[in-house]
């Protein structure tokens, strides 16, 4: 009989999705409670409320994570980041913070196994292949994937900047141009490749150097809006991303797949 209720508990549809999601609300409306009730001089305010604050933010991530796919779980990390900074702004919950640290790893950790096939792609600039590929959403969506959880991050990073403890703002500014240079050599390889595999196709001449051209003017924008606006993680992104794109055009483009002599156009 117990086997026989639990077998339809766990075919109900949206069930577990629905139970971490209520718990997540209820964790919710208890921190809101305590925001507005106790005192700020009451001794473990910020403990309680981070406490209700990590639960709710929990139970909602494992809902999200069982109702939707895959591909679609980064870039709601990064919205329930940006949200969580958007809250933090407006209150004193200093856990939030944290949180949206914690959100935004969630996001990379669950984009680095795309992200790594690409960059070796990048770095080889060779036909390779891998166990692991199965059609990318990143190379399907790049700017879903990429953009949306980039632009998410910056916004995060404005919202959560503090002059005490930057390490934060930085991490998120360095993903972020992280992000949108891969987006940018997804936009630009997969149209030039109409046939066979998109990532692992191997680059011509004519794309190699778009490519190197993106990654070196990319580069020189961040590390003059880095100068400009003082911020030292998106100047080194940007010297990162120059040297990254001078070493390909010495090493590919002129020595190793120079047209001169290896007649390749």
């Amino acid at each position: 009989m117990n086997y026989a209720i639990l077998y339809l508990v766990y075919n109900i549809p949206f069930f577990w999705g629905a139970l971490a999601l209520t718990f997540s609300m209820i964790s919710a409306y208890a921190l809101r409670k305590a925001h507005k009730i106790l005192p700020e001089n009451f001794a473990n305010k910020q403990i309680l409320m981070a406490i209700y604050a990590a639960t709710s933010s929990a139970f909602l991530s494992i809902a999200l994570a069982i109702e939707l796919d895959r591909e679609f779980l980064s870039v709601v990390f990064a919205a329930q980041t940006f949200a969580l900074a958007i809250i933090y702004k407006k209150t004193t919950i200093n856990v939030l913070r944290y949180l949206s640290g914690i959100l935004a790893a969630l996001c990379m950790l669950i984009l680095i196994p795309q992200i790594l096939e690409v960059v070796q792609a990048i770095a080889s600039k060779k036909e390779t292949y891998s166990f692991w590929y199965h059609g990318w959403a990143i190379i399907k969506w790049p700017l879903f994937q990429l953009g949306l959880p980039a632009l998410l991050f910056i916004f995060t990073s404005y919202l959560l900047r503090h002059k005490e403890d930057q390490k934060l703002d930085k991490c998120l500014e360095t993903a972020s141009i992280f992000l949108l240079s891969i987006m940018g050599y997804c936009l630009i390889h997969r149209p030039l490749q109409l046939h066979g595999s998109v990532l692992f196709a191997k680059e011509t001449f004519f794309e190699g150097s778009l490519i190197t051209n993106f990654f070196f003017l990319f580069g020189v924008v961040c590390f003059w809006i880095g100068r400009k606006n003082k911020r030292s993680a998106v100047s080194l992104s940007g010297i990162f991303l120059s040297g990254f794109a001078v070493v390909r055009l010495c090493y590919y483009d002129i020595l190793i797949e120079n047209p001169f002599w290896t007649h390749v156009a």
